[in-house]
């Protein structure tokens, strides 16, 4: 009796620790954040702040920056009309909403849930080499889940978090920097196994997988922009048939805006490409694209911009014209790895220098 209680009892335990989340507790940052804030110690408030959204706790990191701002606290009371309006719209997201609660972070953290998750997935038949990498591929999505953002059903990085917490002196760049090689990791992990089923599926249903965990690559790859032509050659690779069995259509999955390469500001040859069929584009939000990819081009390497520059400036003012080569300016600045540069906000929103133009310009700009 007592042998079959203790069974029982390592079983029950056994499971429980099978479903726990990892982490199961969160890195505690409200104690030395809130002991900063009555200390008005704002270098410590502003790193505090920044690191929430380098881990992709942004919902947090957008509230205490509204919070801030009405307080009049540190570099926020000096905040634009427009980023007063941002903060305070994105700060009154659910996190429960992108699925951050305890039941989910079990299902795709925890060493059952992990495992279930594997056996779940939608099967269709397949020969052995695809079954094997479709696997690993899993596994390794799972494993980075807390690199990919919240919204992109992903999870905050408390990993990384709680490392930024405990060392204090180690600079909101490093950690960053950390970051960004941890996406990229992650990113060319999937995509290798994305490139190995490629190549040995030899139906649609073994195309499957690929549908399914090619987005996965396009969020985390996006500080990984050699990877961005491996990554289209995957895409135009699929057949129709797959999507049809994924649920999908391949129309749906094309991008119809000037510049559907989400890698452009960072390889030559995109960048090219971009600034070339937003020429050739009409309206303002084409001129203003072939301004921007026109010059990040020039960096990169090809100097025969000024035609394209020419024709774009007859379609935006002179002032909209200089806002956009200065942000190009400034997002390359400080760096000569194209794979560091960033994207910033364009001044495109009605009253900037831009004007107002239309939506298209604004899923341009996010890319």
């Amino acid at each position: 009796m007592r042998n079959i209680l203790t069974v029982l009892f390592l079983l029950v335990t056994l499971t429980v620790f099978g479903l726990l989340p990892r982490p199961l507790i969160k890195p505690d940052w409200r104690t030395s954040y809130n002991a900063a804030i009555v200390s008005d110690d704002c270098e410590a408030i502003e790193r505090a702040v920044e690191l929430l959204f380098i881990v992709g706790l942004d919902v947090e990191g957008h509230t205490e920056t509204y919070n801030n701002h009405k307080a009049g606290r540190c570099k926020y009371a000096n905040l634009s009309e427009q980023e007063v309006k941002i903060a305070q719209a994105l700060g009154h997201f659910d996190g429960k909403r992108y699925d951050q609660n305890f039941v989910w972070r079990s299902s795709h953290t925890s060493p059952f849930g992990k495992f279930y998750q594997v056996y779940k997935r939608k099967k269709h038949p397949s020969n052995k080499i695809v079954i094997e990498h479709e696997r690993q591929m899993i596994r390794t999505r799972l494993s980075c889940s807390d690199k990919v953002r919240p919204i992109a059903n992903g999870f905050p990085n408390y990993s990384l978090f709680k490392f930024a917490l405990n060392n204090p002196t180690v600079s909101n760049e490093t950690v960053a920097a950390i970051a960004s090689k941890q996406r990229a990791a992650c990113a060319k992990k999937i995509v290798a196994d994305l490139e190995i089923i490629t190549s040995a599926a030899t139906t649609p249903g073994e195309y499957v997988s690929i549908i399914r965990y090619l987005w996965t690559a396009y969020v985390i790859a996006e500080q990984s922009p050699e990877l961005g032509p491996v990554i289209d050659l995957i895409a135009e690779s699929i057949p129709d048939e797959a999507y049809t069995l994924a649920g999908f259509t391949k129309q749906d999955s094309v991008p119809t805006s000037i510049c559907p390469t989400w890698y452009a500001d960072r390889v030559l040859k995109a960048a090219i490409n971009c600034a070339l069929r937003a020429s050739t584009s009409a309206g303002a939000d084409a001129a203003i694209n072939a301004v921007y990819y026109s010059r990040r081009a020039k960096r990169l390497g090809w100097h025969d911009i000024s035609q394209i520059e020419g024709n774009a400036a007859n379609q935006i003012s002179a002032e909209c014209r200089d806002a956009i080569i200065q942000i190009e300016e400034k997002e390359a600045a400080g760096t000569a790895d194209p794979s560091a540069f960033r994207k910033l906000d364009w001044p495109i929103n009605s009253g900037e220098v831009c004007g107002p133009v239309d939506d298209k310009s604004s899923e341009i700009s996010a890319q």
